[in-house]
């Protein structure tokens, strides 16, 4: 049963106009990204740009909406109950395989591969992922960040109706919400939602980061919260 729960935030999609401005804005701030991810001990951020080649109707509309983090990403242990638990809740996901080089730079060599669980009647996205292998996608030497950031420690949501956006994230995750302060709180053993009061639909305003030292920067109508590690 515990295999098909949400155990964490996996991460977080910003889509973004230009893939390089927006790596040149990220390096700027202390990170290092490499082929469009920003990947950490504990999750990770990924910069989503339209291929003109194989344009993308969602980013087109995500973009409409302006730059930003538009796709909520969370893990779970097995696709297969967490498909099983989502049609019991009454959610409709599509279980789909797919599969990247695991260095991008050598495309005819081992393949990360995942499962997820796309939930695609509402934004942000959120979807649910499974990876078969894990070890291909946090390369040792892809997790180090000038700025020392190491973790995918919290998002948080704003909406005009909170107690509604909080609910569907509870039945996505199968974990449940508690009231917190001015909204509600979603825990998971990798992470934490929070859903705030906010004008307008759900959208995700601030994702937090475990780093050595505290700091607020912003990129690509992101606001990123360094918190300092204890």
């Amino acid at each position: 049963m515990s295999a098909g729960l949400a155990s964490g935030l996996d991460h977080v999609g910003i889509v973004v106009r230009d893939l390089a401005q927006a790596t040149a804005a990220w390096t700027a701030l202390g990170f290092a990204p490499r082929f469009g991810r920003i990947m950490l001990g504990q999750g990770y951020l990924e910069l989503l740009a339209d291929d003109p080649a194989r344009p993308s109707a969602t980013l087109a509309r995500f973009l409409a909406q302006g730059e930003g983090a538009h796709v909520l990403s969370l893990r779970v242990g097995s696709a297969e109950a967490a498909a099983a638990r989502l049609a019991r809740a009454g959610l409709e996901a599509e279980l789909l395989a797919a599969d990247r080089p695991a260095d991008p730079e050598q495309p005819d060599g081992a393949r990360a591969r995942f499962r997820r669980l796309p939930l695609t009647d509402a934004d942000p996205r959120l979807q649910l992922i499974e990876h078969q292998t894990p070890e291909l996608v946090w390369q040792q030497r892809f997790l180090a960040h000038p700025n020392g950031a190491a973790a995918l420690v919290g998002v948080t949501l704003t909406a005009a109706a909170p107690a509604v956006m909080a609910t569907r994230l509870s039945r996505v995750a199968g974990r449940p919400v508690v009231p917190a302060a001015n909204g509600y709180r979603l825990a998971m053993p990798q992470g934490e939602i929070n859903v705030l009061p906010g004008d307008g639909p759900p959208r995700i305003t601030r994702i937090a980061l475990r780093a050595p030292t505290a700091e607020t920067v912003s990129a690509n109508g992101v606001t990123v919260v360094l918190i300092a590690e204890r």
